[in-house]
């Protein structure tokens, strides 16, 4: 529904009364980018990253080499050995990152941060939960924040916690709409003079 939502532009709650227009959204978007996207689903921690990469390898023998893998999200990656929360999610990061590598592909995922900072204005790079490792072995980490007011208004601001090889610590402020399944619209900002 999330999908179908975003690819469509109608909302979550009335997918099933715009059944006509959502099937005509996803038709163009069909005919637009035909069989490069490809979905694939697997149930919590039933998947490690060398079943991703084996899966990967079928699909290139297939002919679909993809640009871009998004896993969401990281803390559900199944761990190959039983080890503390801590050095096992590392370990995932780790071998993550070297499959984005080995195939040359951008690699996308979310984590979460501390509970302590679920009211926080502003999530930085410290506040990864469970595992440091992954703010170590990232290129870029983006933070999503908001207020309850900002939230009841549809807006967000994405903080720029780390960039490996350009500036960090820069706010995004963006618009949102979670109904239609998106948050990258960009807000105008008005510049104080």
């Amino acid at each position: 529904a999330r999908l179908d939502a975003a690819f469509s532009g109608v909302e979550i709650r009335e997918l099933r009364d715009k059944g006509t227009k959502v099937k005509e959204k996803l038709e163009a978007f069909e005919a637009r980018y035909g069989d490069s996207l490809l979905i694939r689903e697997y149930p919590a921690q039933s998947v490690t990253v060398p079943m991703l990469r084996a899966h990967i390898m079928q699909l290139r023998l297939k002919g679909f080499n993809p640009d871009v893998i998004i896993v969401d999200y990281i803390n559900l990656l199944g761990r190959a050995e039983k080890t503390d929360s801590y050095r096992g999610l590392g370990d995932v990061y780790i071998a993550l990152r070297g499959l984005m590598q080995e195939f040359n592909v951008w690699g996308i995922t979310a984590a979460q941060s501390h509970r302590s900072r679920f009211n926080s204005e502003l999530i930085t790079m410290k506040d990864i939960a469970e595992s440091f490792e992954g703010a170590m072995h990232s290129d870029t980490i983006i933070t999503l924040n908001e207020t309850d007011a900002e939230h009841q208004k549809g807006r967000m601001r994405l903080y720029l916690a780390k960039n490996r090889n350009e500036v960090s610590g820069r706010i995004i402020p963006i618009q949102t709409d979670f109904a239609r399944g998106s948050f990258y619209t960009r807000r105008k900002v008005k510049v104080k003079q």
